[in-house]
């Protein structure tokens, strides 16, 4: 479940850096504290009632057999299976790849202004330097972000095998 609960909170990341970069204001205005706090607790829930299905699907201590718990039938396991697939893993990945080219976007769309040359101090043309490699942060800290999911889930992976 740890797992999950991290995933959905990079895509709940993901999405909050997204509203950030919102040209609108109606957007800006949900990336707040109290938001993220709701989220989170939401998450939480959806998390913990998204497992309760392996109460019932599975069966503890079944004589004869070298498994903790076993499935009931196929298709609970194959049901179980897929929701945990989908879950953990193809919804959050997707949704953050789709969050993180939109914040992409916005940057890019950014409207920028003709500056008059003059002469400036080294931090001011310091910072316009950082500011036009943007895209680039951002681009590699989507990447970064995938890796790591990718990561965490071939741990979770390695994990169920042992």
């Amino acid at each position: 479940m740890c797992f999950a609960v991290a995933a959905w909170t990079l895509l709940a990341a993901s999405s909050d850096r997204y509203l950030r970069r919102s040209r609108l204001v109606k957007y800006r205005s949900l990336s707040t504290v109290q938001t993220a706090r709701r989220l989170l607790m939401i998450i939480s829930t959806v998390c913990i009632l998204s497992y309760t299905e392996v109460l019932y699907f599975y069966q503890a201590s079944v004589p004869n057999f070298s498994v903790a718990c076993y499935p009931q039938s196929f298709s609970r396991r194959l049901y179980n299976d897929w929701m945990l697939i989908m879950f953990n893993t193809i919804i959050p990945s997707f949704s953050m790849a789709n969050f993180g080219s939109l914040t992409i976007r916005n940057i890019r769309s950014g409207v920028i202004y003709s500056i008059k040359r003059c002469d400036f101090p080294n931090d001011i043309v310091n910072h316009n330097l950082r500011l036009r490699r943007n895209d680039g942060n951002i681009s590699r800290m989507l990447l970064i972000q995938k890796c790591t999911l990718s990561a965490l889930i071939a741990i979770a992976d390695r994990f169920n095998y042992v």
